[in-house]
């Protein structure tokens, strides 16, 4: 809970956020990031974020 003293001392905002990393048997990661930030007024902003690279040489 926020109280206006905390406010003042600049610990308005609260972020939370998770990580997933995965490396697969090919050489692919794939890396996936979500994160949730409020600055306790009506305000909110959610990011995510995903990528997937390949590592390694690839032989036909």
């Amino acid at each position: 809970m926020s109280t206006p003293r905390a406010r003042q001392a600049g610990l308005r905002y609260l972020t939370a956020g998770t990580k997933l990393d995965l490396e697969g048997r090919y050489g692919l990661a794939l890396h996936v990031q979500a994160s949730w930030a409020s600055n306790g007024d009506n305000d909110a902003e959610v990011a995510t974020t995903a990528s997937l690279k390949a590592a390694g040489s690839w032989e036909w």
